[in-house]
Formats: structure tokens, sequence, C-alpha cells
């Protein structure tokens, strides 16, 4: 059995639509990981086949259970920033990390899908110099909404990751439900509350590792998803976490 995704036959006549398809396609074919979606084929200008996956989204399990314990989301965290890897390292972006395009599987597994509007760094460059912005407001980064001219890479997806990890953590957005107006304007100039002073029971690590991913400048991140995953990984014995002592202790 696979799922198929196909285009809605209005879209299928846009030019520049199924370019886009097309895109997902190839960069689909490109990333075969155990935690990204596999893509197996494009029939037609209009039909993608994909992996079907048991399971429920992350959006599914936060409406039916609410948030998360610490050690979960270091687990799940773990998960997605490998796929993240997976994704960088095909040269693309996703730019459009949320719950709903994350599947976990009955067996514990996490898949990373909708490669939609993931582009190869050199056209999401081009597309990002005339203006197009594409993804998901409630968690697109700063330079997402503001500099058309910025060059991506992988610290934007790290931004979503963030808001998705405090999400899940304090069981609500940092931000809350609004106009599009509104929503901008928070994720341009309000950070999120500290974690514990939502859940007091989460380590200072965690809650100075999600603050770290969803700096409002992307400099303040981490350098990648590989160096987010090492971090976590290594955890509180870490060279990071000790690093972030240190500065509290000056």
């Amino acid at each position: 059995p696979v799922a198929l995704k196909r285009l809605h036959p209005e879209l299928a006549r846009e030019p520049v639509i199924l370019e886009r398809f097309r895109r997902e396609a190839e960069l689909g074919l490109r990333i075969v990981h155990p935690n990204v979606v596999r893509t197996l084929d494009l029939v037609g200008p209009d039909v993608l086949v994909l992996e079907l996956i048991a399971g429920r989204t992350l959006e599914q399990r936060l409406e039916e259970g609410g948030c998360l314990e610490e050690p979960a989301c270091r687990e799940l965290a773990c998960e997605i920033l490998r796929g993240l890897v997976a994704i960088h390292a095909a040269g693309a972006v996703h730019r459009d990390l949320k719950p709903s395009n994350v599947m976990l599987t009955p067996h514990g597994g996490v898949r990373l899908m909708d490669l939609g509007v993931a582009l190869p760094l050199d056209d999401l460059l081009r597309l990002s110099r005339t203006g197009q912005f594409v993804g998901t407001v409630r968690y697109s980064a700063p330079e997402q909404l503001t500099d058309s001219r910025a060059e991506p890479d992988g610290r934007t997806d790290l931004y979503a990751l963030g808001l998705l990890l405090h999400e899940l953590v304090a069981g609500e957005h940092p931000f809350p439900r609004g106009g599009l107006v509104s929503m901008m304007r928070a994720q341009l100039d309000t950070n999120p509350a500290p974690l514990r002073s939502v859940r007091p029971g989460v380590t200072p690590f965690f809650e100075a590792f999600v603050q770290a991913l969803a700096a409002k400048q992307r400099a303040a991140r981490p350098a990648s998803a590989q160096a987010a995953l090492a971090i976590l990984e290594a955890g509180e014995g870490g060279p990071w976490w000790g690093e972030q002592i240190s500065r509290r202790g000056q």
C-alpha cells in the first residue's frame, strides 16, 4: 500500500504550482531517511506516490492528550532534528515545520512530511528575492517575514522547532491566536515566555535550549540542525550547557 498525493485539477493548470510539485518530487526522491516520509515516484505531472505511514500527526496528539513531559519532548526533538539534518544535507530547507507536518507512528517513530514548500537553497534564494513567501506564519522565523534578501538556511527550521517544542511542553503556542498582522508582529517583536514560568518542572537546560532555537536573530540560534542535535544529545554534560552556565555566572 502507498499514499497518493494529487493536485487539485484547478491547481494542476497553474504552471507555477506544477513546477513546485515537480520540485517536491525531485527533492523527496533524494531524501532516504527513517525520519522523513519517503517519496517513491511522480506519476504524470500531478500525482506523487508516497510511503504510507500509519499513525497520527503531532497536531492530533496535542489535541487528544495535551502537553508532553520533558523527557518525551527531548526524544521527539532528537528525532525531528535527525530528519532536518537529512533534509538540509540534501541542500534544502523545509520552511513549514509544524505539528501537522510531524507524523507519529504506532511504534514510536517520528516522520517529517509535506515537502511541498521545501525548496533547494538556490531556488529558495531566487524566490526570496522576488518577495514570495510560502509557509505557515504561526511557525515562521522573523527573517522569513521581513528580509526578502536574506540568504535562507537551516536555522529557519530551527526557529519553527523552538516554537513547536514550547507548544508541546506548555500545552499551547507561545503566541496567542489572532489575525495575520498580530501574529506577524508577535513573531517579529515578542519573545516566548520562559518555559519554566508556565511549566516549573522543566529543567534549566531544556528551557535554555528551546530559547536558543527560537531566538529572533539567526546568529543566536545553533549553527545547524546537526549542531542542535549534538547539544540535545549531550544534554547537561555537554560543552554548550557548560558555556551557558559560565555566561550566567559572569
